[in-house]
């Protein structure tokens, strides 16, 4: 490893020109003044011309021309390098470097490219409430964003950088005053010791530092939106973002952490808590509807109301696969349809599911393929399964789905039992950062809903009687209804 500060300009040269002997890009003016030579260096794949024009050129001709001494590079915004990885680091994020000969100081003065994209609604997490701002690509433009709405001396930004061969940089945010400290040591630790060449997105961070990836469940929240990450912070929450992903982690999470939607944190309580219920509802009917289906057809029809008996028996006689079989075709069958529109863009999307729903259902249909009762059945499963507010655990859903038909299959509602089992012990033995995952509601946030169904706020000594609401908004509308008028 050389020293920046012990370096000339003629060797400075040949140093980059060494280390980026494969690439073309790379470019290295001389500036040839009347008392010195200045060599400036930068990737013109990266560098911003306008910038490089305004900033460096422009401030460095009084020094060519010889009508101001070296003293000029101090109006310029720049630092002095003193490793050789920064040298490195700054040249491949933008950066111009310039040093000036007879001086052994290598200055650098950040010429990058502004990024195209703008700040937009995150497509994949849409609210009717609330901020419409979400991350993009850049990695200080996202923590601008949420220094500009968090306004609070309590936190925490902390650089990092994991790969050996390409290296990625992260960034750490947290409050710590609310965050655990073991937590985030334990999240630097995995970060330090993780071994990769390279991140391409932040799910590649997420397998590389989560508990259990073998587990189907996620053990770290995804989420491209600013208000939510800002909720998240505040409840103590830790935030991952990855340079050239504008997903960002959250850690550590409870199960209860994926049914939550950004429109919670704006909507009243009695609403929030119907639309939480609907979810929970949903994700049960999503899990175990088609096998409930197969275990009643199969073994259990003594279940059924006497009134359900014969349509559901008149619907699968002509039908010639068994249920778990007709179950597979069509559950495969959607799957292959939500796939095919995630992909195409967006105006052939919408056509696809159109022919998937109306022409392939019906055609099966009255080909005698499928039973009308296995099309309902499939059509409120798949409906049930996009109201899970979060594609990982939507993902999951659609996952376990097909191992619970089989047990239903094989052994009824007794494989049922079997499963839902083995899911209950492994969700209560799993861990995000050494805090426990399957816990539903913790004795604060009970604690915190009790108060707000009895006093109407989290805080019932700040309630107001209904005499003082009514007084306060007398004085602040200039009400005097109340105030009989003196003939």
């Amino acid at each position: 490893m050389f020293d920046p500060t012990a370096m000339d300009a003629i060797h400075l040269e040949h140093h980059l020109m060494h280390t980026f002997k494969h690439t073309e890009d790379l470019t290295i003016q001389t500036l040839q003044g009347q008392q010195c030579k200045i060599y400036v260096a930068y990737f013109d794949t990266l560098a911003d011309k306008k910038k490089l024009h305004r900033y460096v050129f422009e401030a460095l001709m009084p020094v060519v021309a010889g009508q101001q001494d070296i003293a000029i590079t101090s109006t310029l915004h720049f630092k002095i390098m003193q490793e050789s990885e920064d040298l490195q680091d700054l040249l491949l994020t933008g950066s111009c470097l310039i040093q000036i000969e007879g001086e052994r100081q290598i200055y650098a003065v950040d010429v990058s490219i502004e990024p195209p994209r703008s700040v937009e609604e995150p497509e994949n997490e849409k609210v009717i409430q609330g901020s419409h701002e979400g991350f993009v690509e850049e990695l200080r433009r996202n923590v601008y964003l949420i220094r500009k709405t968090l306004k609070t001396k309590d936190l925490v930004v902390k650089y990092m950088k994991i790969g050996d061969s390409v290296q990625s940089e992260l960034c750490l945010i947290y409050m710590p005053d609310r965050a655990e400290l073991q937590v985030i040591g334990e999240i630097e630790q995995r970060i330090l010791t993780a071994k990769t060449n390279g991140l391409r997105s932040a799910g590649d961070l997420e397998q590389l530092i989560e508990d259990s990836t073998m587990s189907p469940f996620p053990q770290m929240l995804n989420t491209e939106r600013v208000d939510r990450v800002i909720a998240l912070l505040k409840q103590g929450k830790v935030i991952l973002f990855v340079e050239g992903s504008p997903t960002c982690l959250v850690a550590p999470v409870n199960f209860n952490d994926f049914m939550r939607a950004s429109d919670d944190y704006n909507s009243r309580w009695m609403t929030s808590i119907f639309i939480s219920g609907l979810r929970w509802l949903s994700i049960l009917v999503a899990i175990f509807l088609p096998a409930f289906y197969i275990a009643v057809v199969a073994f259990h029809f003594e279940v059924l109301p006497d009134e359900l008996v014969m349509p559901i028996k008149t619907s699968i006689n002509e039908i010639p696969f068994p249920p778990l079989i007709e179950a597979f075709i069509m559950e495969l069958t959607i799957e292959l349809i939500r796939e095919a529109g995630l992909r195409l863009p967006a105006r052939i999307g919408a056509t696809v599911s159109i022919v998937g729903g109306l022409v392939i259902g019906d055609a099966i249909v009255k080909a005698g393929f499928i039973s009308t009762t296995m099309i309902i059945v499939v059509a409120i499963t798949a409906i049930a399964a996009f109201c899970i507010p979060t594609h990982e655990m939507s993902e999951t859903v659609r996952l376990l789905r097909f191992p619970f038909m089989l047990l239903a299959a094989c052994l009824g509602f007794v494989g049922m039992s079997f499963g839902i089992i083995l899911i209950l012990g492994h969700l209560c033995q799993l861990e995000s950062f050494g805090s426990p995952y399957f816990v539903l509601f913790t004795l604060e946030e009970l604690k915190k809903q009790v108060r707000v169904f009895l006093f109407g706020r989290s805080n019932p000594s700040t309630r107001q009687t209904r005499l003082q609401r009514i007084q306060q908004q007398i004085n602040t509308k200039g009400w005097n209804f109340l105030v009989r008028k003196k003939r």
